[in-house]
């Protein structure tokens, strides 16, 4: 009963986040001296429009009934997508949301860039929250945070690099107990291989 009533007051106390918010941004600070990259004035806004699949160019609709479509699903009638140009090349790429894939963490989207022959896949994130901060190697990297529970966040930091998008900086948050911990990226890489 004890741990159920600190949940509660866990959640009660922690403000409520959705997709876009800027929350949260009261994060414990980090112990490795790491400075965050700032947005710079003129960065986009992460916003994403419901579209008509019918509506979308013949590129994107196929992209979005493949991947949105389950394997034993009707294709979807409609698309959750937010178009920025990351490069500056004058080219939006496509943030398409995965509704199967998302879950309590955040919303899950694949990230495509446009291609002389449609679109390729440079990156996935699920995410509460989206931040296009400075550019490194001519893109935006991208600030995010997901959710882990009541009061237990990861913010991340996604750079491109030849390819496409790759965590390079991964934070989990308890934003109740104001402690975070810093993910060993490099090491948990080399694990999997």
């Amino acid at each position: 009963m004890k741990r159920l009533l600190t949940l509660l007051f866990a959640a009660i106390s922690i403000p409520a986040i959705s997709q876009g918010d800027d929350l949260p941004r009261n994060w414990a600070a980090p112990t490795d001296g790491f400075e965050w990259p700032a947005s710079p004035k003129g960065a986009p806004v992460f916003q994403t429009k419901w579209h008509k699949i019918a509506d979308l160019d013949e590129s994107i609709r196929e992209l979005a009934t493949i991947q949105i479509k389950g394997s034993n699903e009707t294709p979807p009638e409609q698309a959750n997508i937010a178009e920025v140009d990351l490069n500056g090349d004058g080219k939006n790429e496509i943030f398409l949301r995965i509704p199967r894939l998302g879950g309590t963490g955040g919303t899950f989207f694949l990230i495509f860039t446009p291609e002389a022959k449609g679109y390729r896949v440079i990156g996935q994130m699920q995410v509460v929250d989206v931040k296009f901060v400075e550019k490194k190697r001519g893109w935006y990297q991208i600030e995010t945070s997901s959710r882990g529970g009541p009061s237990d966040y990861a913010r991340m930091l996604l750079t491109f690099d030849k390819k496409g998008y790759e965590m390079t900086r991964l934070e989990n948050h308890d934003l109740a107990a104001r402690t975070m911990m810093i993910r060993d990226l490099q090491g948990e890489q080399g694990d999997a291989d």
